[in-house]
Formats: C-alpha cells, structure tokens, sequence
C-alpha cells in the first residue's frame, strides 16, 4: 500500500491513516462482499452446502484478481502469471474464502461480517508491508490450516 509508506504514528500521520483506510474500504471490500457474499454465495448455496459454497466462491475470487496480475508495475505483475506467488495467492484466496463464508453464515449472513474481514485482511496485508514471498507463504500456510480445521469442523 504505497500511501502508508513513511508512515511514522505522528499526529498528523493519522489523518492520512483515516483517509487510506476510507480507500482500502471502499476499492474492495465493500463492493466486493456486496457481491460475492451477498449474491453469488447465496446462489452456491442452492447447490452447496457451506464450505463447499465458500470454496468454490474463493477459486473464483482468487482468479477473479487475475487482471491485477496484468498492470506493468503492480507488486503482481512482478510475481508472473504462473509463477509460485501467483498459485499460493491463489490458494491463500480461496482458503480466506472458506473463512468468510463460515463467518458469513454464522453471523446470519451478515455481509457486514464479511465486508470487515475482507478489510482488516486488505489493510493489515497492506499496513505490514511484508516481503512478498514472506507474507505468501506464512500468510498462505495459516490460512489454509485454519479454514482446513473449520471447513471440517
């Protein structure tokens, strides 16, 4: 997240917090989950039960981000349409998405549960700033087990 570089915590690093985070809301999370969660879930579950809906939701999600992968310039770019990156981001897509979609139902399909989720991931990934292979594969490691654990639990 290029906006929060030289971020330091002074006072008036905050205001520009406030405004990044406003941005980070609204270029995904917001309007995503509105649709994802709101309307195409809701349609896998016609034909899906629970976690089988949230993963075929989060392979389409993940696949989904693949014009990001085409902008000369992007952190994704670098990465290359089939390299290591580009599969655990995949991955680490779709098994976020098991995730929001149990959380999704338990709150009574809440696409406000979903729409907080899908920021906090969206602005700590971007606030941490990590390595990219770092953040992959850690990231993508923890992830999958936890929405492992909860798609069979």
């Amino acid at each position: 997240m290029p906006a929060l570089q030289g971020f330091t915590g002074k006072p008036g690093d905050f205001v520009t917090l406030i405004f990044v985070a406003i941005q980070v809301m609204l270029m995904g999370p917001l309007a995503e989950e509105i649709g994802w969660r709101g309307f195409a879930l809701d349609r896998l579950f016609s034909n899906w039960k629970t976690p089988m809906a949230g993963l075929i939701l989060g392979i389409i999600w993940g696949f989904w981000h693949l014009p990001l992968f085409l902008f000369p310039g992007s952190m994704y770019y670098l990465w290359g349409i089939g390299s290591s990156l580009f599969w655990l981001f995949l991955l680490r897509m779709t098994a976020l998405s098991v995730l929001m979609t149990l959380i999704y139902v338990r709150t009574n399909r809440s696409i406000l549960s979903a729409v907080l989720m899908h920021f906090m991931f969206n602005f700590t990934y971007g606030f941490l700033q990590p390595s990219p292979s770092e953040i992959h594969l850690y990231g993508t490691l923890l992830i999958s087990l936890v929405a492992v654990i909860a798609f069979f639990c």
